[in-house]
């Protein structure tokens, strides 16, 4: 049997597609096509049986955010492996303490490390642009909760939720995004360029932005997207 699974961006249009277009071809070579949601693709292939158990796939690049990564299932069919995600640029909500701002962000790139269906880590890098490849540079995450040396996201006392298949890594994302942050990991010109003391002083000027000033970002120790990747999936 043969599947090809294609975006279809003449009929959906937009850089994360919504639907993806299925072919299937049996052993007597008959067709069969449909389309079918990005979020039930992604549930078929996290779910997906493989005759050689506790094998990690790799996933390459997919609709709503997926760029990359390599997942297996074990016998229980729980979900391990490594996925790699990018964020594009938005506007949200930043809670500091008792303060609430409302900024815009640069786009991020997300690294999660799962096992057995637990995310063990979390690695966050800001990035320049909107649309990126193995050759697009990370920077150090701007604000606070993330090692500027490690990139890795201090949680706290959040509950992350079990991964039963891959588009629940959204709904991490979010909560990300909605978690309050303090000074911890912030580096005064490491995390930014500017020279604030205080996390504080980052987000009083950000706020009086209209967009998020890519060039305060201050480049990590890793080249590229793919140096990063080559040592992940290494």
């Amino acid at each position: 049997m043969i599947v090809h699974i294609t975006m279809d961006s003449k009929n959906f249009e937009g850089q994360y597609f919504n639907a993806a277009h299925v072919e299937v071809i049996d052993d007597r070579e008959i067709h069969y096509s449909k389309y079918i949601s990005i979020e039930n693709l992604l549930k078929l292939l996290s779910k997906s049986k493989y005759e050689e158990k506790n094998r990690e796939h790799h996933i390459g690049t997919l609709p709503q955010y997926y760029f990359d990564g390599m997942i297996n299932r074990d016998d229980d069919e729980r979900l391990s492996g490594k996925i790699v995600l990018t964020i594009p640029k938005r506007k949200g909500t930043v809670q500091f303490k008792e303060t609430s701002y409302e900024i815009y962000f640069p786009a991020f790139l997300f690294c999660f490390s799962l096992r057995k269906g637990r995310i063990n880590d979390t690695y966050v890098f800001a990035l320049k642009g909107e649309k990126w490849n193995r050759n697009s540079r990370l920077y150090n995450y701007p604000f606070g909760n993330v090692s500027t040396s490690s990139h890795k996201v201090c949680w706290g006392r959040n509950q992350l939720p079990v991964i039963d298949s891959l588009h629940q890594l959204d709904m991490v994302c979010s909560l990300f995004f909605d978690s309050s942050t303090n000074n911890d990991y912030y580096t005064k010109g490491v995390s930014t360029k500017w020279k604030y003391d205080n996390l504080r002083g980052v987000l009083e000027c950000l706020k009086k932005r209209d967009s998020f000033p890519e060039h305060i970002l201050v480049p990590s120790q890793y080249s590229n997207i793919g140096t990063y990747l080559d040592s992940v999936f290494k």
